[in-house]
């Protein structure tokens, strides 16, 4: 699966400059992430365009405004030494 997305914050590196990424057909258990239009993502690349849900990979949100997400957010800046 193929997917445009729109950058909204960047830790570290530069998003792809075609503006898209790759996934694996999402199925449970195989480390992809369900791509659905409207959601939040903090997506981690590795050495290539596809994401995937591995311990310290890409994640999904429902809102960005929770708890979980900004407390991970926060914490993703002060280690990019970007003030929360």
């Amino acid at each position: 699966m193929e997917a445009a997305f729109r950058t909204i914050e960047i830790f570290k590196g530069q998003p792809p400059t075609d503006g898209k990424i790759m996934n694996p057909v999402y199925l449970p258990g195989n480390c992809s992430v369900p791509l659905l239009a409207g959601l939040d993502y903090l997506i981690f690349l590795y050495d290539s365009n596809v994401v995937l849900m591995l311990p310290g990979g890409t994640e999904m949100f429902w809102n960005l405004e929770g708890i979980e997400a900004k407390r991970i957010l926060n914490e993703l800046r002060e280690l990019a030494g970007k003030r929360p």
